[in-house]
């Protein structure tokens, strides 16, 4: 999995839904909240793989 940052420009919100005007894609997978944990699981598990298990 590949993680980046992406800049959006954000259009309507209420207090559920913000509309994302540019800078994803319709349907695109993304990360709203906890994005650091994702990535540091995801570094761990990268490094199991590599034999650097601890």
């Amino acid at each position: 999995m590949f993680l980046e940052t992406v800049v959006v420009q954000l259009g309507r919100q209420d207090d559920r839904h913000v509309e994302i005007v540019s800078g994803l894609e319709a349907g695109q997978t993304y990360v709203a909240q906890n994005a650091f944990a994702l990535k540091a699981e995801l570094g761990r598990s990268g490094l199991e793989h590599a034999g650097h298990a601890h």
